[in-house]
Formats: C-alpha cells, sequence, structure tokens
C-alpha cells in the first residue's frame, strides 16, 4: 500500500525516499520543518512564509539557512565517514562542491 501524502510541514521527512536523508530531515527542530516544508514543497516565498508565521523576512532566510546548512554538513558527514554506503554519481558531486564551499570560506 502506498503513503498517502501528506500536506504537514512537520512530516517534512516523510516525502524523503533516501533513509539517511529523511532522519536527518527528521532531526530538525518543528519551526525548520515548517519553513522548508512552505519553502521547497509550496513554493512559497520567504516573505509569504513571514506573513504566515508572523515573522520578520530576515528570521524567515535566517532559520531557513540555518537548517540547509545542518541538512548539509550532516549529508556530508555520513557520506564520508559512512563507509558501507557506496555514493552515487550525485552524492559523489555533492561532497565534491560541499569540499570545495569549506575551502572557500578559509
Amino acid at each position: 500500500m502506498t503513503k498517502q501524502y501528506n500536506d504537514c510541514p512537520h512530516e517534512l521527512q516523510d516525502l524523503i525516499t533516501e533513509p539517511y536523508i529523511a532522519e536527518i530531515i527528521g532531526e530538525l527542530t518543528a519551526e525548520q520543518k515548517e519553513v522548508l516544508f512552505y519553502y521547497i514543497v509550496k513554493g512559497f516565498s520567504t516573505q509569504k512564509i513571514a506573513c504566515i508565521r508572523g515573522q520578520t523576512d530576515r528570521n524567515i532566510r535566517k532559520v531557513k539557512n540555518t537548517a540547509l546548512k545542518q541538512i548539509r554538513k550532516k549529508i556530508y558527514d555520513y557520506l564520508t565517514l559512512n563507509s558501507g554506503h557506496s555514493m552515487t554519481k550525485q552524492e559523489k558531486l555533492f561532497v565534491e562542491n560541499y569540499r570545495n564551499m569549506i575551502d572557500n570560506d578559509k
């Protein structure tokens, strides 16, 4: 039986098919999940999300960027520390790009 799509921001991880990524998303705060759900799934602007949540656009951007930074770091850690995981081409590219981003921030 196929799971029905649930339009609930707090179940964002249920939309992810890759188990390790779903787990990483599941570890986000409720606020981070909600902001990412509206931004990624619904395609809302940060201004619209700010209106919905009664917050400033700046605060929404900070929550979104912090969540994405955490997700990227945890994915990188998983891919580079988990020797039992054979990486796909996209995962290898992600690792390379993440390393370049880290090097550029130094």
